[in-house]
């Protein structure tokens, strides 16, 4: 079964950008739900839920936090990238 997947992430950060930019160029969009914390209070709350505070990017598995561009981007990789059938 799949994970459950949450990136929390801020429009004008550098670091959330470099995720997105990652998502995006391997087509990982549509198997993860997107919330950016400056839209909606709902989001921060839930970030704060998962992660115990308010730095992003995070990406929530199931609800445990990766935190971290470069912690995120290696476990897309190793996750999602990797395993994907060309």
């Amino acid at each position: 079964m799949a994970a459950h997947l949450e990136l929390f992430h801020r429009q004008m950060c550098a670091r959330s950008a470099a995720v997105r930019r990652y998502v995006e160029t391997h087509k990982l969009k549509p198997q993860i739900k997107h919330h950016d914390i400056d839209e909606t209070n709902h989001a921060r709350q839930n970030l704060k839920n998962i992660a115990g505070d308010e730095q992003v990017p995070v990406l929530s598995v199931d609800g445990e936090p990766v935190k971290g561009s470069e912690a995120i981007i290696a476990w897309l990789q190793e996750n999602l990238v990797s395993k994907k059938v060309v």
